[in-house]
């Protein structure tokens, strides 16, 4: 019910536990501050796991489009939605580091990773202007 899961999403964010997961969908509860949740170590944790392995995280979500991009050899789409200042940009970020800290890890694909940093101030400006 409703109820059940806006109860689950406090308890959590209480927590500072703040992606869930509702099926197929991330949830991603804006903490207004910053978390310990972001590192090069998690990169590397997330990294070619399947999303049922580990908690929910951005890091999850990136990775099984990656992997599903790579396999099917169809492109990925990743929707992130929410009201202004409910985090948008900074998620949007948080896809850009993990990409280009796994895809730096393989030196064929430098290229892709260059390519992404050098997106990432028209991907800001794409969201901010859908604000």
């Amino acid at each position: 019910t409703e109820h059940n899961l806006l109860s689950s999403l406090a308890t959590r964010f209480e927590k500072d536990i703040i992606y869930t997961y509702v099926n197929s969908i991330l949830i991603a509860a804006n903490p207004f501050k910053d978390l310990p949740i972001y590192n090069v170590d998690l990169v590397l944790q997330y990294n070619n796991k399947r999303r049922d392995e580990m908690q929910p995280h951005i890091f999850a979500v990136a990775n099984e489009a990656l992997r599903n991009m790579l396999a099917q050899r169809q492109n990925q789409c990743m929707v992130i939605s929410g009201e202004s200042g409910s985090g948008k940009t900074e998620t949007t970020r948080h896809i850009i580091h993990w990409l280009t800290t796994t895809q730096n890890k393989r030196s064929s694909t430098t290229g892709l990773a260059q390519s992404i940093l050098g997106a990432g101030e028209l991907l800001e400006c794409m969201v901010i202007s859908g604000e």
